[in-house]
């Protein structure tokens, strides 16, 4: 009687230890870093080198289109569902400033990968989109080939963007020129005018007393001559902030995407 009490002991620890043990095996998102870059390499799989070349390109794209492309690098997700595990990332980390985010999560140990798009990039990266990219890259991950397989990725979505936007883009600099056209014009009377001032200024004595006093001149020339070089040296300042919450909120990931298992 005392032994298979003692049975039964044993087996009821065992039981409620395998219970704590997997209650422990969750995965749990990371907080966001005070500076979110793309790549979130936990795994250690990239180098340095591989690591900066991916975050200049992503920023680039961003720069180009105002979308964020994250990369997450995870040992083991435990089997959770890795497109809402994604997508739960993207929501706590607010990627995508206006709505626009793509979560790419990697998890290595289970050989999975899943993209998600937040729900203004859906229209453009559709499911069927996100799933013949995976497919394309499933035989380089085969082989371990996870920067190749990274960039790929990258450089599809890039190529999608571009040519869905191309139109949007086209029209945005087209105002962009004509903008600059009237600003420009505007220059050039401003520059024939003071011109036309300094020649009256030397001839005439009567405008000169009338028209060139040097504090006028001073007053007159300084806007214009000085408020454009202030402007440029600010518009020069290119300081990345992250990614991460903007005016919109950020985030919105409705599980638009796919994954895949090699």
């Amino acid at each position: 009687m005392n032994k298979y009490f003692i049975k039964i002991i044993v087996l009821l620890f065992i039981f409620f230890n395998m219970i704590i043990v997997n209650g422990v095996q969750i995965f749990k998102i990371p907080n966001p870093p005070d500076t979110i870059y793309p790549i979130n390499d936990y795994e250690g799989i990239l180098n340095i080198d591989q690591i900066n070349q991916l975050n200049n390109k992503l920023l680039k794209y961003y720069k180009q289109y105002s979308t964020e492309i994250l990369i997450a690098i995870i040992n083991n997700s435990y089997g959770e569902d890795l497109n809402l595990l994604a997508a739960k990332w993207g929501n706590k980390w607010k990627i995508g400033k206006k709505n626009n985010g793509i979560i790419i999560l990697l998890s290595i140990k289970e050989n999975k990968i899943s993209i998600q798009n937040g729900y203004r990039i859906e229209p453009y990266i559709t499911d069927f989109l996100t799933r013949k990219i995976l497919d394309k890259i499933r035989p380089f991950l085969v082989k371990k080939l996870y920067f190749k397989s990274l960039n790929i990725i990258i450089d599809d979505i890039n190529q999608i963007l571009k040519n869905k936007q191309y139109k949007y883009n086209n029209k945005l600099t087209n105002k962009h020129h004509q903008h600059h056209y009237y600003t420009n014009t505007w220059y050039r009377y401003i520059f024939l005018s003071i011109l036309l001032l300094l020649f009256f200024c030397r001839k005439s004595q009567q405008f000169t007393n009338m028209f060139c006093n040097p504090l006028l001149l001073e007053l007159f020339l300084e806007p214009f001559f000085f408020k454009k070089q202030i402007k440029s040296k600010y518009e020069k300042e290119d300081n990345f902030d992250g990614f991460g919450e903007g005016e919109e909120g950020g985030g919105n990931f409705g599980g638009g995407g796919s994954e895949i298992n090699w």
